[in-house]
């Protein structure tokens, strides 16, 4: 018997296309508190140094990606001068540009456009944690079930289930690339200032995007059905709240489990979803580099 889930896992998807889009934002007017960075491998602490000898954080002295700007043309528009005063201004400038690029896609009606920067930039930051919090989410919520069969005795992902990603991976896979990143880059610097704002100041988004693309090529490609489990049950909460909708299927290997949160929506994707988006994370990779000189 077929077991189902609610699921808004297929969130991140989405997301994989706004690495990209670069939107335009009002973010300086509803300030967020910085969202967490990525936990660095915990190494022997050093011995504690008083607060007035204590050293500057170092900091990249330059972009190892830099992002410049492009040439005015007819194809993107630059953004309004007093976008920065004028949060509708800047979302009238964005909203027009996600319909150039997206035309009649299903994706513009999945995205949402309020607040969008600063979703994207959170989100975008938050990919390789453990968790990204529905409220930060740069695209609306849609129905949907994660489908489990029994197999064995246990409980893997249904093949079905890739299904439910195939339109999606289809409208983000058509997405033009090269008038993507001419939107990126004529709206980089108050994406920039977003992610300043977001906790980060000295620091590139870019450099960080390029970052997250990487952590999401380096998803494992496992072989054969993946085994779920449902995680152990508080009775407490069961009795308050008998229709569960806390509960979470997780991978039963906890080298799965142990995923982000991004490299764990591409296993449920299925493989050849999986496959898709990574050969167009590698073309965005590709696009958003470019133009970087090589380090020395």
């Amino acid at each position: 018997m077929r077991r189902k889930e609610s699921s808004g896992h297929w969130w991140v998807a989405v997301v994989l296309v706004a690495l990209v889009l670069g939107g335009w934002y009002y973010w300086r007017f509803m300030r967020a508190e910085p969202a967490p960075p990525v936990p660095a491998v915990a190494s022997t602490p050093a011995p504690a140094v008083p607060d007035a000898a204590m050293p500057p954080p170092t900091l990249p002295a330059a972009p190892q990606f830099p992002v410049e700007q492009p040439a005015p043309g007819p194809t993107v528009a630059a953004p309004p001068g007093d976008a920065l005063a004028d949060p509708r201004a800047a979302q009238r400038w964005f909203e027009s540009q996600m319909a150039q690029l997206l035309g009649r896609s299903p994706l513009l009606g999945w995205l949402q456009l309020d607040d969008f920067a600063r979703r994207v930039v959170a989100t975008v930051d938050n990919l390789p944690s453990k968790h990204v919090a529905p409220l930060i989410w740069p695209v609306a919520p849609t129905p949907g079930q994660l489908m489990v069969d029994p197999s064995e005795g246990r409980s893997v992902l249904a093949d079905a289930n890739a299904q439910r990603y195939e339109p999606l991976v289809r409208a983000l896979s058509a997405v033009d690339t090269g008038l993507a990143l001419t939107i990126y880059r004529s709206a980089y610097p108050l994406f920039q200032a977003a992610y300043e704002d977001l906790g980060y100041p000295g620091r590139y988004f870019n450099d960080r995007l390029v970052q997250v693309i990487d952590h999401l090529l380096a998803t494992p490609e496992p072989t054969g059905p993946l085994a779920v489990v449902l995680p152990p049950i508080n009775a407490a909460v069961e009795s308050n709240s008998p229709q569960r909708p806390w509960v979470r299927y997780e991978f039963a290997d906890p080298r799965l489990e142990n995923l982000s949160a991004g490299q764990k929506t591409l296993l449920r994707m299925g493989t050849a979803n999986r496959t898709a988006l990574k050969a167009k994370l590698r073309e965005w990779r590709a696009a958003v580099t470019a133009s970087a000189p090589p380090r020395p």
